[in-house]
């Protein structure tokens, strides 16, 4: 079976985004945390590749069950992975549920796509609370260049009970 970049996104496992078609490398990483940079914008080598560390915003929405936005929920972008959660930025949802903050310290593992770092917008307005993984939001904002994380289209909806 061939794989694909798209193939190993979806399964959520590591490719080589310069080697379409080829399967992943079998061999596991040589160590099991990411290394860590006191400064923004840093490169650190790492068992998968480059790491970069970088500053950025990320923007979004908060809804109810209802699909309606939610004024003055706590929001925060955690970054899960073998250690400690670690949050990496917080701020409050606007009266129509958006919000906007700063998130420092992101590390975008180059060569660990789906392996690396997962990265989860959490919100919580006392009452209820919900969670979306925002990955390729943070990805794509390296990527781009933009260092803007949109993750509008993916609406955070707070539900479950405290």
């Amino acid at each position: 079976m061939r794989w694909t970049l798209a193939g190993c996104l979806g399964l959520g496992v590591g490719c080589d985004p310069g080697a379409p078609g080829a399967p992943p490398d079998p061999k596991p990483p040589t160590t099991l945390s990411s290394p860590t940079s006191t400064g923004s914008g840093d490169e650190l080598e790492s068992a998968c590749g480059i790491t970069h560390v970088v500053d950025m915003t990320i923007s979004g929405v908060v809804v109810d069950a209802a699909w309606r936005g939610v004024s003055g929920a706590e929001v925060w972008l955690e970054e899960r992975d073998w250690g400690p959660t670690v949050v990496r930025g917080s701020g409050l949802s606007h009266e129509d549920g958006a919000f906007l903050f700063e998130i420092e310290q992101v590390p975008i593992i180059e060569g660990c796509w789906g392996i690396g770092p997962q990265f989860h917008v959490v919100a919580d307005d006392g009452l209820r609370i919900g969670e979306i993984p925002v990955n390729m939001q943070i990805v794509f904002a390296w990527l781009d260049g933009s260092l803007e994380a949109n993750a509008a289209g993916l609406p955070c909806q707070i539900r479950a009970p405290r």
